[in-house]
Order: structure tokens, then C-alpha cells, then sequence
């Protein structure tokens, strides 16, 4: 096994009784411990990773999330990344959050580890930037980019970078269902919204608690 500290070097190491299950698993992939790190690797023995404080699996199948915990003013910061399956590093190991959008094969990071933020960036599959934006990255797909600026409280900017309209929306929570399509809540007002085309349907609450309750209570 190669390390960052002794890259022509090769090592073994004994039977790790939390990993085991891991490679006894039907997954292609396993993780070993080794100085405090963990690395990736393939069934057939190829190293995929250097060590890393966590490897998980993503949302998307053949990409692996990775973590790197340090102390920054006397507080842990974990930063995240994210390889593929054969061994390449697409995301650098150096944001909060990793969001991955499987619908068109994107990918949304969040760069507020420290107190000076950095641009929110969009990747492809290939590790190449789509898209970057001071403002915090809400949601994105490859055209589609849903902002929010902490400083207008209430307020996401919408951008599609295929047409190039811009336009606002005023909602206190924002979630994303599929196909475009968001759900949206401003004060008591609920509604769904064609992030294409702008549309919005208004969502009665009594009607959608009444369905809800009748689904649960048998």
C-alpha cells in the first residue's frame, strides 16, 4: 500500500475486525485503516485513494465521498471531496457539503469552511467547474442554479445559464422535488414551482394535512 509519507514504500497490515464486513460485503469496493487513515481500494487490490479521516458512498454509484478533519481556531473543520471508482480525485478535498444531483449527472459544493467564503462551485462527472457563484449554492443542475444570498433573507435568485433569464423568488424554505420542480414555503403560503418556466401551483394546507391524516391513521 502506498501512503503520502512513504510513496515507494509497501506495507501490510493484520485483519481489522470494523472493516472486515466492508469487504465481505457485494460491493466492489473496500476500505483499509492504516496510520489513522482510511484508504480505498478495488476487490481485485488496486489502491483507488490516498488516506483520507472517511471515504462513505455517494448518491451516485462509482463515486465516493471523502472527509479530512482538522483543527482550525481551536475548532474540528471537516472538508469534503469526492473519487470515482477508478481512483480519481474529480473533487478536491476542501468543501462543507457535497450535494450531488443525479437527475443530469451534477454536482453542488459548498465552500463556507471558514469564516472568508469562497465561491459555491457546480462540477460535472469529469471533475470540470460548470458553474461558480459568490452567493450560497441552494440547489443546481447543469442549467438550472438556485441561489441564496444570507444578506436578503427570504429571497432566492434563480439563474438559467441556458437562456440567461434571471428572476427572483421569495420563499422562507426551498426544497427540490424532481424534474424542475421545487416546493416552496413564504410565511403561510405554500406552492410548487416550474423552475423552467416559472409557473407556480398554490398548495391548500387543510386539503394536504386532510390526505396526510388519512393515509396514516388506518
Amino acid at each position: 500500500m502506498l501512503t503520502e509519507q512513504f510513496p515507494d514504500s509497501m506495507y501490510s497490515f493484520s485483519d481489522q475486525q470494523e472493516l472486515k464486513f466492508n469487504y465481505q460485503d457485494s460491493t466492489n469496493y473496500f476500505k483499509i485503516l492504516f496510520q489513522d487513515k482510511l484508504f480505498l481500494f478495488n476487490k481485485n487490490g488496486k489502491q483507488l485513494s490516498t488516506g483520507f479521516d472517511n471515504i462513505k458512498f455517494s448518491k451516485a454509484s462509482g463515486y465516493f465521498e471523502t472527509e479530512t478533519i482538522f483543527k482550525h481556531e481551536n475548532k474540528l473543520i471537516t472538508t469534503k471531496g469526492l473519487v470515482d471508482s477508478t481512483g480519481i480525485e474529480i473533487i478536491k478535498c476542501k468543501y462543507k457539503q457535497i450535494d450531488i444531483n443525479k437527475e443530469d449527472s451534477s454536482i453542488y459544493c459548498c465552500s463556507a469552511v471558514y469564516n472568508n467564503k469562497l465561491n459555491d462551485d457546480v462540477y460535472n462527472y469529469k471533475g470540470e467547474i460548470i458553474y461558480s457563484n459568490r452567493m450560497h449554492i441552494e440547489h443546481s443542475s447543469k442549467t438550472i442554479h438556485v441561489l441564496k444570498s444570507f444578506e436578503k433573507n427570504g429571497i432566492y435568485f434563480i439563474e438559467n445559464s441556458l437562456t440567461n433569464e434571471k428572476y427572483q423568488l421569495a420563499g422562507d424554505r426551498f426544497y427540490y422535488l424532481k424534474n424542475n420542480i421545487a416546493f416552496c414555503l413564504n410565511n403561510d403560503s405554500w406552492f410548487t414551482i416550474d423552475l423552467t418556466n416559472k409557473k407556480k401551483q398554490k398548495i391548500d394546507k387543510a386539503s394536504y394535512f386532510f390526505t396526510l391524516f388519512y393515509f396514516i391513521i388506518p
